[in-house]
């Protein structure tokens, strides 16, 4: 009888034992209310406390675009465990019935942004002239005021541009990079004005009026889209429209004087 005890003790031993071992093998994913993460894809350990890391891999999904929130409930949590072979009753799933998530994300400074642009252009501009670079307003550009972007190091590729072809306004794509991957393409608008000393008249000048150096004196004047015509293009040369004080000469208003006038008395020599 005595034996017969033992033998029951220790089966109820063993058995306890094995329920224990299965206690401590089962592991607790305590899903959170609400959590944080990075821009990419979602693993358990981003919205779950552990009891054992060997869960942490277990795929969840993608995260929502920067600044977004998307919501995972907890069967929806207990399908993707499946998935990765993981039987039943090796785990327990407890807390939120549902977990928000949202990607963190940050905002672009567009008037960073812009500054860099316009000191970028006013270095790469090589041209001896006074520009004035005035950024056009959101609006005018056609541009998204607010940029939302993933949490990392923000940086500009900036598009190539004519500097010697430069036009009132000027819109440059610029590729927005966090942690060096590129983001998206955005365009910046300016307003662009040339100043330069150029020829003017000193005073009303008729048509065909022919053009000496008492005729012109160099001012300053915006030159962003007039072709001015230099000094020795100038002299010597005729109006071809009568122009006033200050005008500007370009080369569509001078002409070279024709050798004959109406009125010249021309001698005729043949040979041959």
């Amino acid at each position: 009888m005595v034996k017969l005890w033992k033998i029951s003790f220790l089966m109820w031993l063993w058995v306890l034992s094995l329920s224990y071992s299965k206690a401590l093998a089962l592991t607790t994913v305590e899903l959170k209310e609400s959590v944080g993460v990075n821009a990419g894809e979602i693993f358990l350990k981003d919205m779950a406390n552990l009891s054992d890391s060997w869960l942490d891999k277990v795929y969840i999904g993608k995260s929502p675009l920067p600044g977004r929130e998307r919501y995972i409930t907890q069967d929806y949590v207990r399908l993707k465990i499946l998935q990765a072979k993981i039987k039943e009753g090796d785990f327990q799933l407890t807390g939120a019935k549902r977990v928000k998530i949202v990607t963190s994300s940050q905002k672009l400074d567009m008037k960073e942004l812009t500054n860099v642009v316009k000191n970028h252009l006013l270095e790469a501009i090589k041209i001896n002239q006074r520009l004035e670079i005035k950024p056009l307003s959101n609006k005018q550009a056609c541009l998204v005021e607010n940029v939302i972007l993933p949490v990392g190091k923000v940086e500009f590729e900036l598009g190539a541009f004519d500097s010697q072809n430069l036009r009132r306004q000027l819109y440059l794509p610029v590729d927005i990079k966090v942690d060096g991957i590129r983001q998206r393409t955005v365009r910046i608008g300016f307003e662009i004005r040339r100043f330069a000393n150029v020829l003017v008249a000193v005073k009303p000048l008729t048509r065909s009026h022919v053009l000496t150096p008492l005729d012109v004196r160099f001012e300053e004047k915006e030159i962003t889209c007039i072709n001015p015509a230099p000094l020795e293009e100038v002299i010597g040369k005729r109006l071809k429209i009568p122009v006033l004080e200050g005008k500007i000469l370009t080369y569509d208003l001078i002409e070279t004087p024709p050798l004959i006038k109406r009125g010249d008395i021309v001698t005729i020599k043949m040979e041959g």
